[in-house]
């Protein structure tokens, strides 16, 4: 059976003082690993991500501007899966 741990989190809105712009946040975080495994392979078989991103919109009559950022980096193998007692 793997373990699997997700998380995540949308955050949007606008300003009341200005209706035209808008943002929304995301962050995703997931780790996961197979303890079925020996203890060595557990450590070589996680994977732990932390995702996240950020956009900006700006609407007026027939005019839309939209930017975008985002991040997704991941980890797999050795450091990924390690317990936080086990890091050094």
């Amino acid at each position: 059976m793997d373990v699997d741990t997700p998380a995540s989190l949308k955050l949007q809105g606008a300003l009341p003082s200005y209706p035209q712009l808008a943002w929304r946040a995301q962050v995703s975080y997931n780790q996961g690993a197979t303890p079925a495994r020996p203890a060595t392979c557990w450590r070589i078989a996680g994977t732990r991500e932390f995702n996240y991103s950020l956009s900006l919109g700006w609407r007026r009559e027939a005019w839309q501007l939209e930017g975008y950022f985002s991040q997704y980096p991941e980890q797999d193998g050795p450091t990924a899966s390690r317990a936080p007692q086990e890091q050094q």
